[in-house]
């Protein structure tokens, strides 16, 4: 049963965007909203059943973690409006893929063992080749003539690190799981109010549209 539980993630994540897709004309800012509102009400709902014990220090950290997947989400949204789902989610996993082992090897340790360091790297190298060839696009296509290509991967790849730094930052943490990603979800929903206030798109949350994208949030 917990190999089924390992995939439940990477369900959820590929569901994710065919989700948010399915909300017809929703920018940017409805997207953000509306997944940040799913992802807390399922926290909340987790939490209230499982009462876990709270930690102030883990949990603000956690808050920490939850804004800097707000950055990366960000940047994958805007993946997705110019380039594409097809070509921003391998890109952007691949790019996740290769970040969290690193972080996991540089600063926790882990692949203590010569064999582990070998076949790791030769994964992260073949992950390397794969994201490569993924952001790239043939002349005289459609997606080759984007000139808004080039510029969408690097917000991608510097986004992206909003990514690698929440997935990394609850390996430092002790704690319940289920406390630390309630953390996450509050520090989410925080950054977002910055960022449509910093954008000067506060109105979003009161467009229908941010509250139907809510179930890519659960998912």
């Amino acid at each position: 049963m917990k190999y089924v539980f390992l995939f439940l993630p990477a369900i959820g994540w590929g569901l994710m965007p065919l989700f948010v897709a399915g909300v017809k004309k929703s920018s940017i800012y409805n997207q953000i909203v509306g997944s940040v509102l799913g992802a807390f009400i399922f926290a909340a709902i987790v939490t209230a059943i499982l009462r876990p014990a709270f930690d102030a220090t883990t949990f603000l950290l956690a808050m920490l973690a939850g804004a800097l997947w707000t950055i990366g989400q960000v940047g994958q949204y805007v993946g997705y409006a110019n380039i594409g789902v097809s070509e921003t989610m391998p890109i952007s996993t691949g790019l996740q893929l290769i970040g969290v082992p690193l972080v996991g090897v540089i600063i926790f340790g882990e692949w203590s063992s010569p064999q582990a360091k070998l076949f790791g790297f030769l994964g992260i190298i073949a992950l390397v080749v794969g994201v490569v060839f993924t952001s790239l696009t043939d002349e005289g296509t459609s997606e080759g003539n984007k000139k808004n290509q080039v510029s969408t991967l690097i917000i991608l790849v510097l986004t992206t690190l909003g990514y690698i730094s929440s997935s990394s930052i609850p390996k430092a943490l002790e704690g319940s799981g289920v406390m630390i990603f309630l953390g996450e979800t509050v520090g989410m929903i925080i950054a977002v109010f910055i960022y449509l206030l910093a954008t000067k798109h506060l109105d979003a949350l009161k467009d229908k549209k941010s509250y139907q994208v809510i179930p890519a949030g659960l998912v």
